[in-house]
């Protein structure tokens, strides 16, 4: 009903103008100044920030690294995607919180300035004009301004350089817009004053070309939802990084977690890709590089490592009668190791050493009839048990040509829909400090619909 609709829109905007017009309210969810899109040579960018461990002051300013991540499109138009990696503090390096996957990126120089309020008229909107910053700046910054151009940024090959003006919300948050700089012609001049007769730098009267940034701090990038900090903060091994423990490990990084360990010495085949966070165009390559790949593009706050030997080694020390305490001081670094390997060898080496970490086993049968989680302690004994309990004489298994062993069969939808029950089942154990047992999830369809239960014991 599009008249409905008029009138109700139209009572949103007379709200929405008492609100923050008439009566002046504040809301630290509705506090980012208002800068249109533009483009550069018919290029758009963003700039992605996120949060230091620096208290930024009015009057600040300096050198800013930066570096280009992508070049998307949108609407038929280019877009560069760059992030911010460092601000240079009197002669000190401030280091946004990314992972090392990112600072690693090559490095551009811009510009940065901060504020002790936002450039603004009329309180939400951008100024317009460069000649519009002279109240908000000192004569210091004007001067390094003007050198900039000459000293560190006058060959940008991104046709702008970026000057990135910082300032403060309501909630104590820093925000960072930028205005871009065409190569070659900073909008500043100087004039020699007819007061002092010094020589000033000013402003021209030229407009400015806003560009979009967006804060992408571990908080706003996880704000729609997180694991539970036991996870999250936590340091994880996942073993065996095939369809279960690649699913695993991707879940887990889309929900915040930011340290996560990854070991398989398997090779990863196109046979792997249908049930697994793998691609087909990456090749054969080694599992744990592959997936190491594919989830640092998802969190720029993960840190993530990899090992093709440690189920090795560990098997090695152990049947050469390596001192324990050895083999359990390296893995007792980790706060969780999850077991997706179905290496019952591994699963009772794991058990014997009885470690002070959580291990987690988790392994799928046949056809995804089941899922079974167990935990230490006598991790073994349950895992051997409750295969024996869930057996059914089954040899219907998926054989392929060659050397391959036999592999259950399981589609890709099968497995993740346990892995997922199974995270969800465990986090909010955690979450609720309650213990994390045995049990395992089992589908059911007598009834003509698709069931999951949860045994536990």
């Amino acid at each position: 009903d599009l008249e409905k609709k008029l009138n109700y829109d139209f009572d949103s905007l007379k709200q929405w103008i008492n609100k923050y017009y008439i009566t002046a309210e504040s809301d630290q969810h509705y506090e980012h100044i208002i800068v249109p899109s533009m483009a550069v040579k018919g290029i758009e960018a963003y700039y992605l920030f996120t949060e230091t461990a620096h208290n930024f002051k009015s009057g600040d300013f300096g050198l800013v690294e930066y570096s280009w991540l992508n070049l998307g499109m949108h609407d038929g138009k280019k877009i560069d995607t760059f992030i911010i990696q460092s601000f240079h503090i009197n002669n000190k390096k401030i280091n946004c919180n990314w992972s090392n996957n990112y600072t690693a990126l090559a490095r551009l120089t811009g510009l940065y300035v901060f504020f002790s309020c936002p450039p603004v008229v009329h309180k939400r909107f951008a100024v317009k004009k460069w000649s519009d910053l002279e109240p908000f700046v000192n004569p210091a910054f004007k001067s390094f301004f003007r050198q900039g151009q000459a000293r560190h940024v006058r060959n940008n090959q991104y046709h702008h350089v970026p000057l990135f003006i910082g300032y403060n919300l309501p909630n104590g948050e820093i925000h960072w817009q930028c205005a871009a700089i065409e190569n070659g012609t900073f909008p500043v001049y100087q004039k020699k004053s007819a007061v002092s007769r010094l020589v000033e730098e000013h402003f021209v009267d030229g407009d400015i070309t806003w560009l979009q940034t967006k804060n992408c701090s571990y908080d706003y990038f996880f704000g729609r939802g997180t694991l539970s900090k036991k996870l999250t903060e936590a340091k994880i091994l996942i073993i065996g990084v095939g369809a279960i423990g690649s699913n695993l490990a991707t879940t887990l990084t889309r929900g915040g977690c930011k340290q996560i360990y990854l070991a398989d010495y398997d090779i990863k085949e196109p046979e792997n890709v249908c049930r697994a966070e793998y691609t087909f165009a990456s090749g054969l390559t080694s599992k744990v590089h592959d997936l190491s790949g594919h989830l640092c593009q998802i969190s720029p706050f993960l840190d993530i490592k990899s090992d093709e030997q440690i189920t090795d080694l560990i098997k090695l020390m152990v049947n050469k009668g390596t001192d324990d305490e050895v083999v359990k001081e390296g893995l007792e670094k980790y706060d969780f190791i999850f077991d997706c390997s179905t290496d019952n060898d591994l699963a009772f080496i794991l058990d014997q050493l009885s470690l002070r970490t959580r291990i987690i086993n988790l392994s799928i049968t046949n056809h995804a009839k089941e899922l079974v989680c167990v935990t230490n302690p006598n991790l073994y004994d349950w895992l051997i048990r409750t295969f024996e309990k869930l057996s059914t004489g089954e040899s219907d298994m998926y054989n392929p040509t060659g050397c391959w062993s036999p592999t259950f069969k399981a589609s890709y939808n099968d497995i993740a829909t346990l892995v997922q029950f199974t995270i969800k089942h465990i986090n909010y154990l955690l979450n609720n400090d309650l213990a994390l047992r045995n049990f395992y999830l089992q589908t059911e369809t007598a009834t003509g619909e698709l069931n999951i239960k949860t045994h536990s014991f």
